[in-house]
Protein backbone atom coordinates (compact mmCIF):
# COMPACT_ATOMS: atom_id res chain seq x y z
CA UNK A 1 0.00 0.00 0.00
CA UNK A 2 1.79 3.21 -0.85
CA UNK A 3 1.39 6.61 0.47
CA UNK A 4 -1.03 7.73 -1.51
CA UNK A 5 -3.29 4.64 -1.24
CA UNK A 6 -3.16 4.93 3.12
CA UNK A 7 -3.88 9.01 3.12
CA UNK A 8 -7.23 7.93 0.81
CA UNK A 9 -7.91 5.12 3.26
CA UNK A 10 -7.29 6.92 6.41
CA UNK A 11 -9.69 9.97 4.87
CA UNK A 12 -13.03 7.31 4.23
CA UNK A 13 -12.11 6.31 8.00
CA UNK A 14 -12.63 9.60 8.93
CA UNK A 15 -15.91 10.15 7.06
CA UNK A 16 -17.70 6.64 7.69
CA UNK A 17 -16.85 7.71 11.52
CA UNK A 18 -18.51 11.45 10.92
CA UNK A 19 -21.34 9.87 9.33
CA UNK A 20 -21.61 7.00 12.08
CA UNK A 21 -21.84 9.49 14.50
CA UNK A 22 -24.19 12.21 12.57
CA UNK A 23 -26.26 8.86 12.29
CA UNK A 24 -26.74 8.14 15.77
CA UNK A 25 -29.65 8.70 18.12
CA UNK A 26 -30.62 10.76 20.73
CA UNK A 27 -31.28 7.30 22.66
CA UNK A 28 -28.39 5.28 21.32
CA UNK A 29 -26.12 8.49 22.38
CA UNK A 30 -27.72 8.32 25.83
CA UNK A 31 -27.51 4.63 26.20
CA UNK A 32 -23.59 5.12 25.13
CA UNK A 33 -23.08 7.72 28.31
CA UNK A 34 -25.16 5.66 30.43
CA UNK A 35 -23.05 2.56 30.23
CA UNK A 36 -19.90 5.03 30.46
CA UNK A 37 -21.12 6.63 33.97
CA UNK A 38 -22.22 2.93 35.10
CA UNK A 39 -18.11 1.40 34.59
CA UNK A 40 -17.30 4.46 36.15
CA UNK A 41 -19.35 4.13 39.02
CA UNK A 42 -18.31 0.57 39.31
CA UNK A 43 -14.53 1.55 38.70
CA UNK A 44 -14.56 4.25 41.30
CA UNK A 45 -15.91 1.95 43.84
CA UNK A 46 -13.28 -0.43 43.58
CA UNK A 47 -10.70 2.31 43.84
CA UNK A 48 -12.65 3.19 47.10
CA UNK A 49 -12.52 -0.65 48.21
CA UNK A 50 -9.05 -0.37 51.07
CA UNK A 51 -10.07 -4.31 50.96
CA UNK A 52 -8.51 -4.51 46.94
CA UNK A 53 -5.13 -4.65 46.56
CA UNK A 54 -3.40 -1.58 44.88
CA UNK A 55 -2.95 -2.25 41.42
CA UNK A 56 -6.75 -3.47 41.18
CA UNK A 57 -7.75 0.23 42.54
CA UNK A 58 -5.10 1.93 40.44
CA UNK A 59 -6.18 0.08 37.28
CA UNK A 60 -9.93 1.02 38.53
CA UNK A 61 -9.49 4.62 38.00
CA UNK A 62 -6.98 5.14 34.97
CA UNK A 63 -9.54 6.01 32.55
CA UNK A 64 -11.36 8.73 35.21
CA UNK A 65 -10.39 11.84 34.68
CA UNK A 66 -12.04 13.07 37.70
CA UNK A 67 -14.18 11.99 40.38
CA UNK A 68 -18.02 13.77 39.74
CA UNK A 69 -20.24 12.83 42.50
CA UNK A 70 -20.07 14.63 46.17
CA UNK A 71 -20.20 10.97 47.57
CA UNK A 72 -17.39 9.70 45.28
CA UNK A 73 -15.39 13.41 45.99
CA UNK A 74 -15.54 13.30 49.91
CA UNK A 75 -14.62 9.32 49.73
CA UNK A 76 -11.48 9.71 47.81
CA UNK A 77 -10.79 13.13 49.66
CA UNK A 78 -10.83 10.33 52.88
CA UNK A 79 -8.37 8.23 51.41
CA UNK A 80 -5.67 11.19 50.24
CA UNK A 81 -5.68 12.60 54.12
CA UNK A 82 -5.20 9.12 55.44
CA UNK A 83 -1.43 8.50 55.90
CA UNK A 84 -1.83 4.90 56.16
CA UNK A 85 -3.13 4.03 52.69
CA UNK A 86 -0.43 3.55 50.29
CA UNK A 87 1.61 5.86 48.60
CA UNK A 88 0.54 5.54 45.09
CA UNK A 89 -3.26 5.04 45.85
CA UNK A 90 -3.20 8.84 47.91
CA UNK A 91 -0.79 10.17 44.54
CA UNK A 92 -3.83 8.66 42.10
CA UNK A 93 -6.27 9.66 44.57
CA UNK A 94 -5.26 13.76 44.78
CA UNK A 95 -5.18 13.71 41.09
CA UNK A 96 -8.93 12.98 40.67
CA UNK A 97 -9.94 15.33 43.49
CA UNK A 98 -7.60 18.15 42.24
CA UNK A 99 -10.30 20.50 42.45
CA UNK A 100 -10.79 20.36 45.98
CA UNK A 101 -7.01 21.51 46.12
CA UNK A 102 -7.49 24.23 43.99
CA UNK A 103 -10.80 25.50 45.32
CA UNK A 104 -11.21 24.82 49.29
CA UNK A 105 -8.54 26.34 51.35
CA UNK A 106 -8.22 24.04 53.93
CA UNK A 107 -7.76 20.71 51.55
CA UNK A 108 -5.09 23.09 49.99
CA UNK A 109 -3.36 24.55 53.11
CA UNK A 110 -2.66 20.49 53.47
CA UNK A 111 -1.59 19.71 50.01
CA UNK A 112 0.76 22.72 50.46
CA UNK A 113 2.28 21.52 53.88
CA UNK A 114 2.77 17.92 52.51
CA UNK A 115 4.26 19.41 49.23
CA UNK A 116 6.83 20.94 51.31
CA UNK A 117 7.61 18.30 53.52
CA UNK A 118 11.03 16.19 52.86
CA UNK A 119 9.25 13.63 54.61
CA UNK A 120 6.47 13.03 52.37
CA UNK A 121 6.23 10.09 50.56
CA UNK A 122 7.55 10.22 47.10
CA UNK A 123 5.28 9.75 44.77
CA UNK A 124 2.47 11.44 46.99
CA UNK A 125 4.43 14.39 46.82
CA UNK A 126 5.27 14.37 43.58
CA UNK A 127 1.22 14.63 43.13
CA UNK A 128 0.66 17.50 45.31
CA UNK A 129 3.41 19.13 43.32
CA UNK A 130 1.68 18.48 40.21
CA UNK A 131 -1.40 19.50 41.71
CA UNK A 132 -0.39 22.91 42.59
CA UNK A 133 1.34 23.57 40.06
CA UNK A 134 -1.74 23.47 37.63
CA UNK A 135 -3.36 25.73 39.98
CA UNK A 136 -0.28 27.97 40.03
CA UNK A 137 -0.18 28.03 36.19
CA UNK A 138 -4.10 28.72 36.16
CA UNK A 139 -4.67 32.25 34.95
CA UNK A 140 -8.13 32.16 36.98
CA UNK A 141 -6.23 31.41 39.87
CA UNK A 142 -6.50 34.29 42.46
CA UNK A 143 -3.12 36.12 43.43
CA UNK A 144 -3.04 35.80 46.70
CA UNK A 145 -3.38 31.96 46.67
CA UNK A 146 -0.45 32.16 43.63
CA UNK A 147 1.48 33.79 45.85
CA UNK A 148 0.97 30.59 48.57
CA UNK A 149 1.66 28.51 46.31
CA UNK A 150 4.49 30.37 45.18
CA UNK A 151 5.93 30.27 48.62
CA UNK A 152 6.14 26.31 48.93
CA UNK A 153 8.09 26.19 45.67
CA UNK A 154 10.69 28.70 46.84
CA UNK A 155 10.31 26.60 49.88
CA UNK A 156 11.28 22.88 48.01
CA UNK A 157 14.09 24.79 45.82
CA UNK A 158 16.36 24.54 48.87
CA UNK A 159 14.69 20.79 49.53
CA UNK A 160 17.03 17.79 50.36
CA UNK A 161 15.51 15.72 47.84
CA UNK A 162 17.23 16.59 44.19
CA UNK A 163 13.91 15.86 42.42
CA UNK A 164 11.98 17.77 44.42
CA UNK A 165 14.48 20.58 43.68
CA UNK A 166 14.17 19.76 40.09
CA UNK A 167 10.72 20.13 39.48
CA UNK A 168 10.76 23.33 41.65
CA UNK A 169 12.99 24.68 39.43
CA UNK A 170 11.22 23.48 36.13
CA UNK A 171 7.74 25.00 37.45
CA UNK A 172 9.20 28.29 38.22
CA UNK A 173 11.98 28.84 35.82
CA UNK A 174 9.19 28.00 33.06
CA UNK A 175 7.17 31.02 34.17
CA UNK A 176 10.10 33.41 35.11
CA UNK A 177 10.75 33.17 38.20
CA UNK A 178 13.46 35.73 39.43
CA UNK A 179 14.32 33.40 42.41
CA UNK A 180 14.89 30.46 40.63
CA UNK A 181 17.07 32.05 38.13
CA UNK A 182 19.56 33.93 40.30
CA UNK A 183 20.16 30.41 41.91
CA UNK A 184 20.37 28.77 38.61
CA UNK A 185 22.80 31.18 38.33
CA UNK A 186 24.60 31.20 41.13
CA UNK A 187 25.26 27.52 41.13
CA UNK A 188 26.72 27.52 37.32
CA UNK A 189 29.12 30.25 38.50
CA UNK A 190 29.87 28.80 41.97
CA UNK A 191 29.45 24.89 41.57
CA UNK A 192 29.83 24.39 45.06
CA UNK A 193 26.84 25.98 46.15
CA UNK A 194 24.69 24.68 43.16
CA UNK A 195 21.61 23.18 43.95
CA UNK A 196 21.23 20.85 40.29
CA UNK A 197 23.57 19.43 38.56
CA UNK A 198 25.06 21.69 35.44
CA UNK A 199 23.03 19.81 32.99
CA UNK A 200 19.90 20.26 34.53
CA UNK A 201 20.51 23.72 35.24
CA UNK A 202 21.24 25.01 31.50
CA UNK A 203 18.59 24.06 29.95
CA UNK A 204 16.05 26.02 32.22
CA UNK A 205 18.17 28.81 32.55
CA UNK A 206 18.20 28.75 28.23
CA UNK A 207 14.48 29.31 28.33
CA UNK A 208 14.92 32.84 30.06
CA UNK A 209 14.62 35.26 27.50
CA UNK A 210 15.09 38.43 29.34
CA UNK A 211 18.92 39.53 29.39
CA UNK A 212 18.98 36.29 27.24
CA UNK A 213 23.16 37.15 26.43
CA UNK A 214 23.55 37.61 30.16
CA UNK A 215 22.23 34.02 30.84
CA UNK A 216 24.16 32.53 27.62
CA UNK A 217 27.40 34.21 28.74
CA UNK A 218 26.83 32.20 32.11
CA UNK A 219 26.38 29.18 30.23
CA UNK A 220 28.85 29.37 28.27
CA UNK A 221 31.61 29.98 30.87
CA UNK A 222 30.14 26.69 32.85
CA UNK A 223 30.81 25.19 28.96
CA UNK A 224 34.96 26.45 29.28
CA UNK A 225 34.97 24.81 33.04
CA UNK A 226 32.67 21.78 32.97
CA UNK A 227 34.96 18.28 31.77
CA UNK A 228 31.52 16.84 32.38
CA UNK A 229 30.31 15.14 29.26
CA UNK A 230 26.52 15.60 29.60
CA UNK A 231 27.19 19.06 31.33
CA UNK A 232 28.86 19.83 27.86
CA UNK A 233 26.62 18.76 25.88
CA UNK A 234 23.37 20.63 27.25
CA UNK A 235 25.70 23.94 26.84
CA UNK A 236 26.59 23.19 23.93
CA UNK A 237 22.69 22.78 22.92
CA UNK A 238 22.14 25.96 24.46
CA UNK A 239 24.66 28.30 22.66
CA UNK A 240 23.83 27.79 19.24
CA UNK A 241 23.36 31.00 18.54
CA UNK A 242 25.57 32.79 20.89
CA UNK A 243 28.73 34.00 18.83
CA UNK A 244 31.18 34.77 21.07
CA UNK A 245 30.91 30.70 22.03
CA UNK A 246 31.56 29.90 18.23
CA UNK A 247 34.97 29.02 18.07
CA UNK A 248 34.75 26.83 21.43
CA UNK A 249 32.20 24.84 20.15
CA UNK A 250 34.47 24.57 16.47
CA UNK A 251 37.56 23.26 18.31
CA UNK A 252 34.99 20.74 20.18
CA UNK A 253 33.69 19.01 16.60
CA UNK A 254 37.27 18.97 15.65
CA UNK A 255 38.83 17.40 18.70
CA UNK A 256 38.86 13.71 17.62
CA UNK A 257 39.56 12.97 21.43
CA UNK A 258 35.96 14.20 22.31
CA UNK A 259 33.12 11.43 22.48
CA UNK A 260 31.11 11.14 19.32
CA UNK A 261 28.12 12.46 21.79
CA UNK A 262 29.83 15.86 22.16
CA UNK A 263 30.97 16.03 18.51
CA UNK A 264 27.39 15.41 17.40
CA UNK A 265 26.45 17.82 19.88
CA UNK A 266 28.74 20.54 18.60
CA UNK A 267 27.29 19.92 15.06
CA UNK A 268 23.92 20.13 15.49
CA UNK A 269 24.73 23.09 17.60
CA UNK A 270 26.55 24.93 14.50
CA UNK A 271 24.16 24.29 12.52
CA UNK A 272 21.23 25.55 13.78
CA UNK A 273 22.99 28.68 14.60
CA UNK A 274 25.16 29.35 11.96
CA UNK A 275 23.49 28.87 8.65
CA UNK A 276 25.35 29.86 5.70
CA UNK A 277 28.67 29.01 7.12
CA UNK A 278 27.66 25.47 8.30
CA UNK A 279 29.47 24.15 5.12
CA UNK A 280 32.83 25.71 5.77
CA UNK A 281 32.50 24.57 8.93
CA UNK A 282 31.63 20.72 8.13
CA UNK A 283 33.48 20.33 5.00
CA UNK A 284 36.65 19.24 6.59
CA UNK A 285 34.74 16.58 8.50
CA UNK A 286 32.38 15.33 5.94
CA UNK A 287 35.44 14.78 3.55
CA UNK A 288 37.72 12.83 6.57
CA UNK A 289 37.44 9.20 5.61
CA UNK A 290 38.36 8.21 9.70
CA UNK A 291 35.40 10.38 10.87
CA UNK A 292 32.76 9.19 12.62
CA UNK A 293 29.92 7.79 9.54
CA UNK A 294 27.04 9.36 11.83
CA UNK A 295 28.99 13.05 12.07
CA UNK A 296 29.54 13.06 8.14
CA UNK A 297 26.10 11.58 7.44
CA UNK A 298 24.38 14.26 9.05
CA UNK A 299 26.67 16.87 7.54
CA UNK A 300 25.38 15.94 4.51
CA UNK A 301 21.66 15.87 4.83
CA UNK A 302 22.05 19.12 7.00
CA UNK A 303 23.63 20.90 3.70
CA UNK A 304 20.73 19.30 1.54
CA UNK A 305 18.18 20.56 3.63
CA UNK A 306 19.40 24.24 3.45
CA UNK A 307 20.02 23.95 0.03
CA UNK A 308 16.73 22.44 -0.52
CA UNK A 309 15.41 25.59 1.13
CA UNK A 310 17.12 27.54 -1.07
CA UNK A 311 15.81 25.97 -4.01
CA UNK A 312 12.12 26.88 -3.01
CA UNK A 313 12.83 30.30 -2.56
CA UNK A 314 13.64 30.51 -5.82
CA UNK A 315 10.93 28.64 -7.63
CA UNK A 316 10.63 31.82 -9.74
CA UNK A 317 14.01 31.53 -11.29
CA UNK A 318 17.19 29.67 -12.21
CA UNK A 319 18.42 27.42 -9.30
CA UNK A 320 21.96 26.54 -9.20
CA UNK A 321 23.89 24.38 -6.39
CA UNK A 322 26.14 26.43 -4.25
CA UNK A 323 29.68 25.89 -6.16
CA UNK A 324 31.19 25.03 -2.83
CA UNK A 325 28.33 22.47 -2.19
CA UNK A 326 29.08 20.99 -5.50
CA UNK A 327 32.70 20.83 -5.68
CA UNK A 328 32.31 18.60 -1.82
CA UNK A 329 29.85 16.38 -3.76
CA UNK A 330 32.33 15.46 -6.55
CA UNK A 331 34.98 15.31 -3.81
CA UNK A 332 32.82 12.44 -1.41
CA UNK A 333 31.85 10.34 -4.52
CA UNK A 334 34.70 8.52 -3.80
CA UNK A 335 34.70 7.64 -0.41
CA UNK A 336 34.99 4.70 0.91
CA UNK A 337 32.02 4.49 3.11
CA UNK A 338 29.24 2.79 1.62
CA UNK A 339 26.88 4.78 4.14
CA UNK A 340 28.16 7.85 3.32
CA UNK A 341 28.05 7.26 -0.23
CA UNK A 342 24.31 5.87 0.12
CA UNK A 343 23.33 9.23 1.83
CA UNK A 344 25.60 10.87 -1.21
CA UNK A 345 23.14 9.76 -3.92
CA UNK A 346 19.91 9.84 -1.87
CA UNK A 347 20.90 14.17 -1.09
CA UNK A 348 21.99 14.23 -4.97
CA UNK A 349 18.55 12.65 -5.85
CA UNK A 350 16.39 14.96 -3.45
CA UNK A 351 18.81 17.96 -5.15
CA UNK A 352 18.26 16.98 -8.97
CA UNK A 353 21.51 16.39 -9.10
CA UNK A 354 23.37 13.24 -11.26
Amino acid sequence: MNYITTILFCLMAISLSNVAFAQMTREEYRQQLEAYRQTAKQDAAIFLDKTQSTEQRLKAIQDIEMFTTAEDKAACLDIVMDIGQPDAIRAAGLMKVRHAAHKQEAVRAKVLNWMGQSSTPPKFRKSCMNVMQMAYVNPNTPEAVRKEITAVFHKVLLDAKPAAREKAFFVLSAYGDDQAHWLLVRGLQEPMQALLPIEKSVPLLAMRKHDSDYHLNVIYEALQKTSNQAAQIECIKALGNYQPARPDIIRLLKDKKQSLEVRRASMQSLNHGNGQEFLSIAKSIITDENAPESLRIYALQAETYRELSRKMNTANTTFSLDNSFQQLIEQVRSTSSEAVKSTLRDCCRKLGVE
